[in-house]
């Protein structure tokens, strides 16, 4: 029962998607060929037999991910059983022990194994390797003397080392992304605060505490394009970016009498402007060119070029439109605005 995980609570075609997509996480960091046994024993229930070669730090990865997947809705049990060896992120007095894996419903740091011995004693390891002893009860269950041969012919997926094409970017786990949105979005929010706190008392930090607050919110929705294609964080980053648009029109009602007002209205609107428009241009370049596009630098192709040209002038563009449409304003950039009809 070596590296053996059992799953219930999803269909076989979510998990072998799941499956797939740590595959081609991961492939990059294995020396040699990973095989990978998956054999379907319902409608819900499924079994993984992962190569006894994985090491005990890739297995825990694995489990972690099947559990939290991107870009897959789906609430599962998950157990699993290894051997630990080296090298191992479990104690090292622990070495040559049977041990069951597995994800309480309870979990909210998403980092991190749980694991029970025989002798019936839970422990938690993260991903650093930090071991600790869990405050919550599971008694190690043994395994099913599983026969193999009589579960049917399993599905094969085989995880090659190879290097990726440039335009391949490697899928970021859920985990990172979750502790990335956590820390930049408290950090906004301090932003935020501080603003209001001053706005009536000094306008210098107040002008910079908002800009930064909608610049900033702007630019990283606009470069963290692995996180804008979790539906998740899409729809958290839609949230805050409304909070943002929100910020900026009620310092507009307040009135504040110094000239940079309006523009502090155009940088808490740009990240409301971009979040509209990410979703339709990216879902646009993916029934053109069967990928998601990838923002970097150098740009991986012509395509992704156009689309990030286009992700931060159109925002732009109907920021700088808007106000013309409606109660245009009276300064531009600290420079009056004139009208002729």
């Amino acid at each position: 029962m070596l590296n053996t995980i059992f799953i219930e609570g999803c269909s076989y075609s979510d998990i072998k998607k799941a499956l797939n997509q740590w595959i081609d996480l991961y492939a990059d960091d294995f020396e040699t060929i990973q095989k990978f046994e998956l054999f379907n024993t319902g409608d819900v229930n499924h079994i993984i037999k992962a190569d006894d070669k994985l090491p005990n730090n890739q297995f825990n990865y694995l489990v972690n991910y099947l559990k939290y997947p991107e870009n897959i809705d789906y609430k599962i049990n998950i157990k699993a059983y290894t051997k630990v060896s080296s090298p191992t992120p479990f104690p090292k007095e622990r070495k040559g022990e049977e041990i069951m894996i597995f994800i309480p419903e309870s979990d909210n740091e998403y980092d991190n194994v749980y694991w029970v011995g025989k002798d019936n004693n839970v422990w938690k390891t993260d991903f650093g390797g930090k071991t600790t002893h869990a405050k919550i009860q599971k008694k190690y269950e043994d395994p099913m003397q599983l026969n193999f041969q009589y579960l049917g012919t399993p599905e094969i997926l085989v995880c090659k080392p190879e290097k990726k094409e440039k335009f391949q970017d490697k899928i970021e786990s859920k985990t990172s992304i979750e502790k990335r949105f956590k820390t930049i979005s408290i950090f906004l929010a301090i932003i935020a605060l501080f603003g209001l706190l001053v706005f009536q008392t000094n306008t210098d930090l107040f002008f910079y505490s908002s800009f930064a607050f909608g610049f900033g919110s702007w630019l990283w929705f606009s470069v963290d394009y692995k996180m804008m294609r979790v539906n998740k964080f899409y729809n958290l980053s839609f949230l805050i970016s409304a909070i943002v648009f929100v910020y900026g029109y009620y310092i507009q009602k307040k009135e504040l009498a110094y000239s940079l007002i309006e523009e502090i209205s155009i940088f808490t609107s740009l990240p409301l402007w971009l979040v509209i428009v990410q979703k339709p241009l990216r879902l646009f370049f993916k029934k053109i060119f069967g990928r998601e596009p990838v923002i970097e630098k150098p740009a991986p192709s012509f395509g992704d070029f156009i689309y990030t040209i286009l992700l931060l002038a159109i925002p732009l563009l109907l920021v700088m439109l808007v106000p013309f449409l409606n109660n245009r304003p009276k300064t531009m950039f600290g420079v009056p605005v004139k009208y002729e009809y």
